[in-house]
């Protein structure tokens, strides 16, 4: 089972090779606790006392399993104003605390626990006496062990950032202004939030073009194909199904994207400790949010990088209730909406340095990110602070692509082959010149350029199909290019290709090969490249087709 948000300082048990005292705390209903779990140390809370030595406890995540301990699997702490945090209690200074009994942790367990560490069976590992120890020899001695340093195993502050450290960032597009009123109204009874808001011009989607983002590195090549792809197959970014709902760009995407860079880099060259970022689509904000977002705060680990306020598929706090958390971690997966999110300084720094070129949609990329990072926190649902309504629901959109209604859908685009797994091809299958060219100058792509995707078939097959003839010579022009005589799965040549859309110079160049020896082949249908041309209404390359033997 895994453990998230107020249970962030998780210390391993292999750490614990001393002990705190020689006495053990006799718990009391409500006391704040550390339990061991699964080899773990988690947050809890103690529900009652069973009476034979164990105790009922509540973990602070919610999780129902595992929930009666031994009291040495127990350990209780106390909330340090002054750290703003939870600490171990020290028993020796709290004459208030029953104590029985207690020895320090056998030799055996402090064996084991070294072995977990260094991925060894225990008994292979010498047993060594231990002596009781203070947490911070705990915490050298596991360093020690990973071979790491010290400060990275000590507990993070939680509840150390307030109000006064940070900063609050919406996104409104210029010709949005009955969003900006909106929001403005919505934030106005809200003293700090009201007051620290400060506009972010959003990008413009309209105004943008692929090939310059691409060029300016802010997005990936396959970026584009990917689009081109979704454009040409009628694939949408917001479908019925969540499932097949599509992480493509589009340009209005794009300027999403480039909107929410434009806020974290604000945040980098700010005074501020973190930012809460906004979009200007929020319909909803809690009662009583600044007190709220202080309530966040108190629970937020120093280190976070991002941390949801809300996120599609969840509900807001009911009005005249309370944040009371825990703050969930997120450990895998990613949340949907980017619509109030606070993020840290340097979770800002990491989205400049890896989010950056754009793969896909904005939230996909930073909740990829957040994740993998390790530090990423929601509020949980029920207590959202903020709410955007999906875009399926509003239709107010000028980011996602939607389904048509069925009086005004269209056809694919028609073409023997939509897509490949192959950049080069299936950048030349969505009809995208520039990006074919631009690939076929890296220094690696080589490969690509003899690959054969799943049906067999070639770049040059691809690019022919699609009637490209810039990228078709280019191809045939490639001292590098081996693969003129290639035969796709349903018996196609290159030169079948080519004579399908009437491409009369890739043709000819195919045929002055001297490495080229597929003239006469058929396809599946025993079709010849010249009946093919003749077949599609190009009688003339047909005849000189049939004049080279093809």
């Amino acid at each position: 089972s895994s453990h998230f948000g107020l249970c962030d300082h998780v210390v391993p048990y292999a750490a614990q090779i001393g002990c705190q005292s020689t006495q053990m705390v006799q718990f009391r209903p409500g006391d704040v606790v550390r339990g061991l779990f699964s080899g773990q140390w988690y947050l809890a809370t103690v529900d009652q006392d069973n009476g034979d030595g164990t105790y009922t406890i509540s973990w602070m995540d919610g999780d129902e399993s595992n929930r009666v301990k031994p009291a040495d699997e127990l350990k209780l702490m106390r909330f340090d104003r002054d750290a703003q945090h939870y600490l171990e209690a020290d028993v020796q200074k709290s004459p208030n605390l029953q104590m029985v009994p207690q020895a320090c942790p056998a030799a055996e367990q402090v064996r084991e626990g070294k072995a977990e560490l260094a991925g060894e069976e225990s008994v292979k590992l010498e047993v060594v006496p231990q002596a009781c120890s203070t947490d911070e020899h705990g915490l050298e001695a596991k360093a020690e062990l990973a071979g790491e340093d010290v400060d990275s195993y000590k507990p993070v502050p939680v509840g150390t950032l307030t109000l006064d450290d940070g900063m609050c960032l919406y996104i409104n597009l210029d010709r949005r202004e009955d969003r900006k009123r909106n929001l403005e109204e919505l934030a106005a009874p809200h003293k700090w939030l009201s007051s620290a808001m400060t506009r972010i011009a959003a990008v413009n989607g309209d105004g943008l073009s692929w090939s310059q983002l691409i060029s300016d590195g802010l997005f990936t090549v396959e970026a584009r194909i990917m689009a081109e792809r979704a454009k040409n197959m009628r694939i949408y970014t917001i479908a019925a199904d969540p499932e097949e709902c599509s992480m493509h760009l589009t340009l209005g995407g794009c300027g999403c994207a480039l909107s929410h860079r434009k806020a974290w880099q604000a945040l980098v060259e700010s005074q501020a400790t973190w930012a809460l970022v906004l979009e200007d689509d929020l319909a909803w904000i809690c009662q009583s949010f600044d007190d709220e977002l202080k309530a966040v705060l108190g629970q937020l680990p120093e280190n976070f990088t991002v941390c949801y306020l809300g996120f599609h598929t969840g509900e807001v706090l009911p009005d005249g209730e309370h944040f009371e958390g825990p703050l969930v971690q997120q450990e895998e997966g990613w949340l949907a909406g980017l619509w109030s999110y606070m993020i840290s300084r340097s979770g800002a720094e990491i989205m400049l340095a890896r989010a950056v070129p754009f793969e896909a949609q904005v939230d996909w990329v930073v909740g990829v990110l957040a994740v993998q990072d390790g530090r990423c926190y929601a509020v949980p649902p029920g207590q959202f602070l903020a709410f955007s309504p999906p875009t399926e629901e509003s239709l107010n959109t000028d980011v996602q692509t939607l389904p048509p209604t069925a009086e005004t859908e269209e056809q694919p685009m028609v073409m023997t082959q939509m897509f490949s797994d192959i950049a080069l091809h299936d950048a030349a299958l969505q009809g995208l010149s520039d990006v074919c060219l631009t690939i076929l100058g890296r220094p690696d792509s080589t490969e690509d350029l003899n690959a054969r995707d799943a049906s067999g078939q070639t770049a040059l097959h691809a690019a022919a199909w699609a009637g490209l003839t810039d990228v078709s010579m280019a191809i045939l022009g490639r001292p590098d290019f081996t693969m003129v005589n290639a035969i796709d799965d349903e018996g196609n040549s290159v030169l079948h290709a080519a004579a399908f859309k009437g491409l009369s110079d890739v043709c000819m160049k195919i045929l002055a090969s001297s490495e080229f020896t597929e003239a006469a082949a058929e396809d599946c249908d025993r079709r010849t490249a010249s009946s093919l041309a003749e077949e599609k209404g190009h009688s003339d390359l047909a005849k000189i087709l049939l004049d080279h033997g093809a």
